[in-house]
């Protein structure tokens, strides 16, 4: 089952993206995904967070969770990536997991991203299914191509997830102001009514970095 890579990289003390060494190793390791096990054209971004400027998030392709963890994870061409940035990145500090949307519904390229995080109840999940459904009909017609959203559960278990669900929906913006205006408008109200089957929700933005 296609999924989507989603992963937080806190930046390590001292380190910025206007340094250009670095920008060249972030290049460098998004060329090699976008490639990688021989398989091209791969989708893959860096972007910035906007509520913290030392974090990076990622958005990667992958054909399974099986794949990136099995194949990918051991492999040499990522050893060579961890060598390339130990010393940039807060390595303890980074989380990585999957959630299942196809890559290709992912709003990868846009300007900047929203990452919205969903707690649902499982007894709800069924439920919550039901309402984003209709949402994501809606969005078809009222976004434009590249910026759909795309939502999907969370594949690997978090940390005091018991009893829940981690729902996560990625959507693409031309900035944050964007997302922020068309979170106020009625007519998100009308598609969307799912709050019901939400314990807690919280949602973060991320600039996508030009490499």
């Amino acid at each position: 089952m296609p999924v989507t890579e989603l992963a937080t990289l806190p930046l390590a003390p001292g380190v910025s993206l206007a340094d250009e060494g670095f920008r060249a190793k972030l290049l460098r390791s998004k060329i090699v995904m976008e490639n990688a096990l021989g398989i091209h054209g791969r989708r893959f971004a860096y972007y910035q967070s906007t509520e913290d400027y030392d974090l990076l998030y990622l958005l990667g392709d992958w054909q399974s969770t099986g794949e990136h963890w099995e194949e990918f994870i051991p492999s040499p061409a990522n050893q060579e990536l961890l060598e390339l940035l130990k010393h940039d990145l807060d390595l303890p500090g980074i989380e990585m997991y999957h959630v299942d949307i196809p890559a290709a519904e992912v709003p990868t390229y846009a300007d900047t991203i929203s990452i919205g995080w969903s707690q649902v109840r499982q007894d709800d999940q069924a439920g919550f299914e039901k309402k984003f459904s209709r949402y994501k009909e809606w969005a078809k017609d009222h976004f434009r191509q590249g910026r759909v959203p795309a939502g999907g559960w969370r594949i690997e278990t978090a940390e005091g997830q018991q009893g829940f669900e981690q729902f996560v929906l990625i959507g693409g913006w031309e900035g944050v102001d964007a997302y922020l205006g068309f979170a106020k408008t009625e007519s998100t109200e009308g598609c969307y009514h799912a709050q019901e089957f939400i314990e807690s929700f919280d949602v973060k933005h991320g600039i996508r970095i030009g490499l």
